[in-house]
């Protein structure tokens, strides 16, 4: 809301007397509490396009305690910055608070609401903070506690309903564990009438460790550099190359079998939308693989000429998307997109795209879901998202508290709801991760 506006409120919200207030609509009621800044709680007809619902992981953290609180963490909270965001509480809530890290530090303490209802929340902060605690109270027993939030706009930036999902945890004193139940997430969402994320905005969400779902030590498996979905003999696997040559199979519970070796250091894996799979090797080589189980039908079809003087920095990854493969480098983080037959079309500096730190691609992986493109590099420790015609970075992942390693492969699994990566060490570790809306 654009402008604040006193009003004077009495028992309840729907008995509201708003007072010069002609530019509110109609399907407010506002009330604004004193303070320092504007803290306004309304109740509003819209609804955001992205949110994630947040429920208590039993009935006890709402009936025993009235209340159901949580935090958002891994904020960048300035003194003085405006917090916005769309909120559907409980249906049977009757009070919001929201707060800083700190017990005593309260933005918004105790408004009144009517459960069950969105509400457009305002506030401002007063001090610096990393985290933000959202509560709600109910004045009886009840069972019933999932809160709906949506994208969330503090100073100029916003954070998204995925960032909020994989950055939440229960706050202080709730004796409930948290989950996640029927989100509506997105990396960008306009927050219900509020203006739209700016387009130039990059996301940046920091993985915690509770992010892995599981790790597996790949016994046998030497430098695995890259890794893909498939099939073999009816059953879904994944295909991963090594560094010697190796080819293996991967079963989606993670035991590897060696298929086969070849003598070329290979680095990417790919499958194309007729079940032939390709591979990469360094510093410039582009290979199709027909038969997995044989390595007499691993066949050359073309060279990448710009990659030939780039030795061990030569061509990481390999992805087939939308009848093209795109091949990336490790020097100069160089994203190739050529046809199957090897005519080059185009070639983009990844490292000259964007401001962020991006200094080689040691792996490819698109989501034809969220039509994005997946660069992860190893040195950094983080992924880079961009968008299908790499045009624009839109968000960056920071696994660094997930793998410690050498971390070259990423693969996006829908079907399992997580992403593979896997590091590059002489045994290698292969890590199943939870990240946001996959």
């Amino acid at each position: 809301m654009k402008k604040s506006c006193k009003m004077i409120f009495g028992m309840a919200l729907a008995s509201l007397l708003m007072a010069g207030c002609s530019n509110l609509d109609a399907s407010f009621n506002e009330a604004v509490v004193s303070g320092d800044g504007a803290r306004t709680v309304a109740s509003t007809t819209s609804e955001p396009n992205h949110y994630v619902k947040i429920a208590a992981n039993s009935t006890s953290g709402w009936s025993q305690t009235k209340k159901f609180q949580f935090k958002i963490k891994g904020l960048n909270i300035k003194a003085n910055d405006s917090i916005s965001f769309l909120v559907k509480p409980p249906y049977n809530a009757t009070s919001i608070s929201v707060r800083g890290a700190k017990k005593d530090v309260k933005w918004i303490n105790g408004q009144s609401i009517n459960g069950d209802t969105w509400y457009s929340i305002s506030c401002t902060a007063t001090v610096d903070d990393t985290e933000l605690g959202i509560s709600f109270y109910n004045s009886a027993d009840k069972t019933d506690a999932s809160v709906k939030i949506g994208d969330m706009k503090i100073g100029s930036k916003w954070i998204s309903a995925s960032f909020i999902k994989s950055n939440t945890s229960t706050y202080y004193d709730s004796p409930a564990s948290i989950k996640f139940d029927g989100s509506n997430t997105g990396d960008e969402g306009n927050n219900g009438g509020n203006p739209a994320p700016d387009p130039d905005t990059v996301q940046t969400v920091v993985l915690s460790s509770s992010a892995l779902i599981k790790k597996y030590t790949l016994s046998g498996v030497n430098e695995l550099s890259s890794l893909c979905l498939g099939t073999y003999n009816g059953e879904k696997c994944m295909w991963g190359v090594g560094d010697s040559g190796d080819f293996f199979k991967i079963s989606m519970s993670g035991s590897p079998k060696h298929m086969w070796s070849y003598d070329e250091d290979t680095e990417g894996v790919a499958l194309g939308s007729d079940g032939t799979i390709y591979i990469s090797t360094e510093p410039n080589g582009v290979y199709k693989l027909t038969n997995p189980s044989s390595s007499s039908t691993f066949k050359r079809i073309f060279k990448v000429s710009d990659a030939s003087s780039m030795d061990n920095g030569g061509l990481e990854g390999i992805e087939y998307y939308n009848g093209y493969l795109y091949l990336g480098s490790q020097d100069t983080a160089s994203l190739w997109k050529y046809t199957l037959d090897g005519t080059k079309k185009s070639r983009i500096r990844l490292d000259k795209l964007t401001d962020y730190a991006l200094g080689e691609v040691a792996d490819l992986c698109f989501d034809k879901e969220t039509k994005t493109l997946w660069v992860i590099d190893s040195d950094e420790h983080k992924i880079f998202v961009f968008d299908d015609e790499v045009t624009k970075l839109k968000t960056i992942y920071d696994i660094s508290k997930i793998t410690k390693g050498n971390t070259e492969s990423v693969c996006i699994d829908r079907a399992n709801h997580c992403v593979w990566l896997a590091d590059d060490s002489s045994t290698s570790i292969l890590y199943k991760v939870a990240f946001p809306g996959i």
